[in-house]
């Protein structure tokens, strides 16, 4: 569009080297750098319009970060920090989105705080006057003994499948969403059929080619 005010210059070799050589050296895909010292526990991400899970999850048309990114965040931090399974995540608050505007990347961080049995987790970038933005706060729980040593849950698909009737063909939600300001790219497009009845609805999805190669980096 002629008058959009984003720039599409090639960049300079030796900065796209650099981005290359802290891609290869980050952490995870959610974090790049622990910055943990003895008083905090603090892990860093800074944000860019390159990826998938940015590019494919616009909001109004703006790169916005998805809400359940947040908790693999968290959960990824919290086992890092602790190096034990993070079991449950709640009482999450959602208080302001994460946008990458106009390709500038987004510096984050994510600080854990320890409370009693549980880790209070707070998301949140540094805004140019130097005040704090907090994008997303929760409270995480490690996994007992007991849980690690469960059985696995098993919930019967095809049971479910049985007694409900097909609604919707997942193709057909997407165009609705966009109508509603959420335009999701092929990387989110997973939804392939709906099933309902009175008291259950049933999702069926399918993951896209183009992530089967990091799928299990994104436990959530």
């Amino acid at each position: 569009y002629p008058f959009a005010d984003k720039r599409h210059w090639i960049a300079d070799k030796s900065k796209r080297e650099g981005q290359r050589q802290q891609m290869a050296n980050r952490i995870h895909p959610l974090i790049d750098s622990n910055e943990s010292t003895f008083e905090r526990q603090i892990f860093k991400k800074t944000f860019r319009h390159s990826e998938f899970f940015l590019y494919d999850h616009l909001v109004s048309e703006i790169p916005t970060l998805p809400g359940v990114a947040y908790l693999d965040f968290a959960r990824k931090a919290a086992e890092l920090a602790a190096g034990r399974k993070v079991q449950k995540i709640k009482n999450i608050l959602w208080l302001s989105p994460l946008t990458v505007v106009n390709s500038t990347p987004t510096e984050a961080f994510i600080e854990l705080k320890p409370n009693g049995n549980s880790v209070q987790f707070e998301v949140f970038s540094e805004r140019e006057n130097g005040q704090k933005q907090v994008h997303s706060q929760g409270k995480i729980s490690y996994a007992t003994r007991e849980e690690m040593e469960a059985e696995p849950e098993f919930i019967d698909l095809e049971t479910i499948r049985a007694r409900c009737v097909k609604v919707m063909d997942g193709k057909d939600a997407y165009p609705h969403f966009k109508s509603l300001g959420l335009n999701l790219g092929a990387s989110f497009q997973v939804l392939q059929e709906v099933f309902q009845n009175n008291d259950e609805i049933l999702g069926v999805l399918n993951i896209p080619e183009a992530r089967q190669g990091d799928f299990h980096d994104f436990l959530l």
